[in-house]
């Protein structure tokens, strides 16, 4: 049984990104699997990784208004963000 199923969202924004050959196989692979959209695969797949990493939590929610003021602006190397050293693999 699949772990991501078909759901309605009423708010979308669009999201351009580019996959590896093999990762794009497994996700049309999982979308025939399962008959959700690529979104909702995406999406699923997307909360289900930010329900499971510990450390983001707490950081989103310092984070969440500042977020909110620039949502679609770089954080990368942001002084706040835990460098990959510093997390738990």
């Amino acid at each position: 049984m699949p772990l991501i199923h078909p759901q309605q969202k009423p708010t979308k924004k669009a999201l351009e990104t580019e996959l590896d050959g093999d990762t794009h196989a497994k996700l049309q692979a999982y979308r025939r699997y399962s008959g959700a959209s690529t979104s909702e695969i995406v999406a699923g797949a997307l909360n289900v990784l930010f329900e499971k990493d510990a450390e983001f939590g707490p950081w989103y929610e310092t984070h969440k208004e500042e977020l909110a003021k620039h949502p679609s602006g770089s954080q990368s190397g942001h002084p706040n963000r835990p460098s990959p050293e510093g997390r738990k693999k």
